[in-house]
């Protein structure tokens, strides 16, 4: 189990800073220190390695929102919350890992769809709608309809024919949709809150 995490962890560094199809299953034997049998014995193949890395990413960042979401007050400490974290998940990220998993790696990216329909689009819904409960997001909001537009509008930063990696930068491109959704939501007492939140975290 010792070598099967050590290759996952390398190999998730290696993949989000290249892109998938980019890393090689040679590169990650020799990063780790083994052979490629060696290797080989614990990932018939790269899209199992593939799917392995996506998997464990996906539940180490899932552990951590959950707890950003477990210790929020309210829904717009929350939203703040995550949007750092976000911040922190796609610094370093190449976008082409997106690309990649769509084109070539079909069990990872059904896998990130499963969990973008499910999870995360339950957790996104929940949000808004106890935002709306505690008076921080506008009565009108249909929170199936947001969900489904947040969600797909996270996604849609890692689009690079909708954000070319050499005219955008990542990390803006989250700060200025995150900033239309948050402030597009909310009541005027939502917008005090993340206008201090932010403060706060910004001293």
């Amino acid at each position: 189990m010792e070598t099967r995490n050590q290759i996952i962890q390398i190999a998730t560094k290696a993949f989000l800073h290249y892109g998938f199809k980019n890393v090689t299953v040679d590169e990650i034997a020799r990063q780790a220190g083994i052979s490629k049998k060696t290797l080989y014995k614990e990932f018939v193949k790269k899209d199992d390695l593939v799917l392995a890395s996506v998997e464990n990413y996906n539940e180490k960042h899932w552990d951590e929102m959950c707890n950003i979401m477990g210790q929020s007050k309210n829904a717009v400490e929350e939203l703040v919350g995550v949007f750092y974290h976000m911040m922190k998940m796609f610094k370093g990220m190449n976008p082409v890992c997106f690309v990649d998993l769509q084109r070539y790696y079909s069990k990872a990216y059904k896998y990130m769809e499963h969990f973008k329909q499910t999870k995360l689009h339950d957790c996104i819904k929940k949000n808004i709608e106890d935002g709306i409960e505690q008076g921080l997001f506008r009565e009108n909001i249909n929170s199936e309809i947001i969900a489904r537009y947040r969600m797909e509008s996270v996604f849609m930063m890692l689009h690079l024919d909708v954000f070319p990696k050499k005219e955008f930068d990542l990390i803006e491109v989250n700060k200025q949709t995150f900033a239309l959704y948050m402030f597009g939501i909310s009541t005027l007492k939502g917008h005090k809150l993340i206008t201090k939140y932010f403060e706060q975290l910004n001293k």
